[in-house]
């Protein structure tokens, strides 16, 4: 591919401020072209996740991350996490090549008229190639590495309420001879069903290490269209359509290979308990000491509770767990201080709870941003170094068409 003179390079560095002023108007805009000119395809980028509330910011960040690593990318050797997810996304939901060169003209159109001026199309052309060109040699490279492509069928095998907001679904393949690989703590994956004629589509992170031929995944009720139907309709017998497990935020040889001791302090804030299950389990077996920082809404709203339990009766000092509360419930009491599987506290996570940490201490963070930068900051303060912070799935994802979900 022709690469860009210096002048050229420049035209297109001269697009930032636009896009960082006005680039969610501008990517608002090009999906407005992009279905009014085709409304047969509107509903398939709304149901598989491809349109979402907060995509157009999504995109204003990626379009301002790519430009900022333009000789990179030119290159082939672009590192980038919002294109990574996005590679994920497009991969996991068989996402059509064809719709590339689709949308270029609705995208330079869009860019066009927020310029106020003519946009050298050929530029602009030969850009938007090379973004592409890159889009699908990366998602051809992961589709290489998958188990399967696209969405495979399903069997719900068992369902479990952790608590009083919480459902586990177990499933395993209609193929009977198809078996499962291992799971990497920290994957998600994608879960589609059919509601109403409309297939909608899901992330969720795996709540459990891969057994008898058997994922897990975890699903609080927000009231939302898909998990209403996991908590109120979905039984045993069920065929759900899963595509394969992927996650740039792993437990894998590399975060493995970045561990400076074999201490791991484990900080799960709400949600975020749902993929270190199986990495707590893994992080045990392998002889680490693992102490969980957990805190949840109450103790009513706090899932795995047996499961706790039994890994604390298994490895004893060797895994510690401190709970905390953000709500105190009217019926808390000294005699709930039974409830915990280990040291339970009444209130939110503090500063001070956390000041026996020092620098030989590894960190991992999982829980909503919030509550991931309080923790990050008051683990800085304490000179702690080696620190990780995990997102909840995809990122794409996050903001589904139904903000319940």
């Amino acid at each position: 591919m022709t690469q860009l003179t210096t002048v050229e390079y420049d035209y297109i560095q001269s697009f930032i401020p636009l896009y960082e002023t006005r680039g969610t108007r501008i990517v608002s805009d090009v999906y407005n072209r992009l279905f009014a000119a085709n409304p047969e395809i509107k509903s398939y980028f709304v149901n598989l996740g491809l349109f979402t509330t907060s995509l157009p910011k999504f995109w204003t960040l990626l379009i301002l991350d790519v430009l900022s690593k333009f000789p990179q990318w030119q290159n082939h050797a672009l590192e980038s996490r919002l294109f990574d997810e996005l590679v994920i996304k497009h991969v996991s939901v068989g996402f059509p090549s064809e719709y590339y060169e689709l949308i270029e003209p609705y995208a330079y159109g869009a860019l066009a008229s927020a310029h106020h001026t003519t946009v050298d199309e050929h530029i602009f052309h030969t850009v938007f190639t090379k973004l592409t060109s890159l889009l699908k040699e990366k998602e051809e490279q992961l589709c290489s590495t998958l188990p399967w492509k696209g969405f495979e069928r399903f069997q719900v095998t068992g369902i479990v309420q952790e608590c009083k907001s919480i459902k586990s679904v177990y499933f395993t393949p209609v193929k009977t001879k198809f078996k499962l690989p291992e799971v990497k703590p920290g994957q998600h994956i994608l879960l589609k069903v059919n509601l109403e004629g409309e297939d909608l589509v899901r992330d969720y992170n795996l709540s459990a290490n891969t057994l008898d031929n058997k994922w897990r995944i975890s699903v609080r009720n927000y009231n939302g269209k898909v998990s209403s139907y996991i908590h109120g309709s979905l039984k045993v017998g069920d065929i759900l359509d899963i595509a394969a497990p992927t996650g740039i935020d792993v437990y894998d040889d590399k975060f493995k290979a970045a561990a400076r001791s074999e201490k791991l302090a484990l900080f799960a804030g709400g949600l975020g308990i749902f993929p270190c299950v199986p990495l707590i389990e893994t992080a045990l077996k392998e002889k680490k000491h693992v102490t969980l920082f957990y805190s949840s809404h109450s103790y009513h709203h706090r899932p795995f509770f047996d499961w706790l339990k039994d890994l604390k009766r298994v490895y004893h000092w060797n895994f510690k767990i401190r709970e905390y509360f953000t709500v105190k419930p009217t019926d808390f009491s000294t005699d709930s201080l039974s409830n915990g599987v280990g040291e339970l506290d009444d209130h939110p996570i503090r500063n001070l709870d956390m000041e026996y940490l020092t620098s030989e201490w590894d960190c991992l963070i999982v829980g909503p941003p919030h509550y991931a930068a309080f923790i990050d900051q008051e683990l800085r303060k304490l000179k702690v170094e080696n620190i990780t912070t995990w997102k909840l799935g995809s990122v794409i994802i996050d903001a589904a068409p139904d903000p319940n979900v």
